[in-house]
C-alpha cells in the first residue's frame, strides 16, 4: 500500500511537559480508519505503539521511515515513525494554539521572523487594526486571515 503524507491524520492528540522532555499520546488514522495509538511517556525512552490495523501500521512505518532525516537544531535525524507521528502532532498542536489567539488578539509575522515565531497584539483583529498594521509594515503576513479567509471578525 502506498502512502501519502495526506492519508495519514492525527486525532486525539494531548501534550504535557513530562520528565525528559514532552509527553504526548495520539491516534493515528490512515484513509479514515485507526491504525493504531503512540504514546510516548517523555521519561527519555521510545513511543509505544498500540496496533489495530497491521496492514495500515506497516504501511505507514514504511512511508516514515523513507521520509529525508530531520534536521533538528542543526542535527540530522533518521526519519522513523515515531519521529513522524510526533512532527505531525507538534504541527497540528501548533495550529490549534495560533487559531485560539487568533480569537482574541492580532497574530502577524514580519519578513525576517524566525520560523515558527510570531507576534502578538492583545487586541482583536479588526478591519481598521490591520489596516494600521500594514500600512507600518506592508509586508506583514496577518495570521488571522488563515483562520477567517481573510475576512476580520467584529469590530471595524
Amino acid at each position: 500500500m502506498k502512502l501519502t503524507e495526506q492519508d495519514i491524520t492525527i486525532r486525539n492528540s494531548r501534550s504535557c511537559a513530562g520528565v525528559n522532555g514532552t509527553a504526548w499520546s495520539a491516534d493515528v488514522h490512515i484513509r479514515g480508519r485507526k491504525a493504531f495509538s503512540v504514546r510516548q511517556s517523555g521519561t527519555g525512552g521510545e513511543a509505544s505503539f498500540t496496533v489495530y490495523d497491521s496492514k495500515l501500521y506497516e504501511a505507514a512505518r514504511k512511508y516514515a521511515g523513507e521520509r529525508e532525516p530531520y534536521v533538528i537544531d542543526g542535527i540530522s535525524v533518521p526519519a522513523d515513525l515515531e519521529m513522524f507521528i510526533s512532527q505531525m502532532a507538534d504541527r497540528k498542536e501548533h495550529e490549534a494554539r495560533l487559531k485560539r489567539y487568533c480569537r482574541t488578539e492580532t497574530v502577524f509575522r514580519l519578513p525576517g521572523d524566525p520560523e515558527g515565531e510570531y507576534r502578538r497584539l492583545k487586541a482583536k483583529c479588526t478591519a481598521e487594526l490591520k489596516h494600521q498594521l500594514l500600512k507600518k509594515y506592508p509586508e506583514a503576513e496577518i495570521v488571522n486571515d488563515r483562520y477567517s479567509g481573510g475576512k476580520n471578525r467584529g469590530g471595524k
